[in-house]
């Protein structure tokens, strides 16, 4: 059985970025990003602001966390504090399976 994981994310064809979250602080508390237990063997990133998506081999992926850039970030939803990389969609190139755009 194949499975997909599907996160959304607003600015992803305006940044020309895919953004992987890697961890966060909420307080003293310190936790793995989603990635760490991600089973999954695709991950869909559907831009909801661009109405369009990709869908990545998460194995492939992770092969090029250390091609992007490392950022922190803060979630108000979550009110946390965030690592994240940021791989290029141009770098990510090899690791999507499928684009499409509605």
């Amino acid at each position: 059985m194949t499975t997909l994981e599907v996160k959304k994310d607003k600015n992803l064809f305006r940044t020309r970025n895919i953004f992987v979250e890697c961890g966060f602080q909420r307080g003293n508390y310190f936790s793995s990003g989603w990635l760490s237990y991600c089973e999954a063997d695709y991950i869909c990133y559907f831009d909801t602001a661009a109405n369009r998506g990709v869908i990545v081999d998460r194995e492939k992926l992770l092969h090029l966390l250390d091609k992007g850039k490392v950022i922190s970030f803060y979630d108000k939803t979550d009110d946390k504090m965030g690592k994240a990389v940021l791989v290029p969609l141009a770098v990510a190139k090899s690791a999507i399976v499928y684009e499409w755009r509605e």
